[in-house]
């Protein structure tokens, strides 16, 4: 699904809102990961370019990972990184805790 073309890149203005996204995953398949991931891209751009939003952050939540990797990071990754300035990514892999790592997340950014 192509990206809709972007407009003009004017800053947001400070009264601006933020935005926290979590895609929670269970062996995706890798198509409608892409997709989704892009469709969210273009509507967080959109909102950024018309000024209602000045942050965001998109968490992916792997629950089919195993340890604390998740082979879904880079594709995350490569979705926003045009967005890197403004725009915060972060993968939790495996199930349990992640309400923990979320909440010392939180405290770190």
């Amino acid at each position: 699904m192509p990206l809709p073309a972007p407009l003009p890149h004017a800053p947001a203005p400070a009264s601006a809102g933020t935005l926290a996204v979590s895609v929670v995953v269970f062996h995706p398949d890798r198509a409608w990961l892409e997709t989704t991931l892009e469709s969210l891209a273009a509507a967080i751009e959109f909102a950024r370019q018309a000024g209602m939003l000045q942050r965001a952050r998109v968490f992916l939540v792997d629950n089919s990972a195993t340890g604390n990797a998740s082979p879904w990071s880079a594709l995350l990754e490569a979705k926003f990184s045009a967005h890197a300035g403004w725009l915060e990514t972060h993968t939790l892999a495996g199930q349990g805790n992640l309400l923990t790592k979320m909440s010392t997340l939180d405290r770190q950014i």
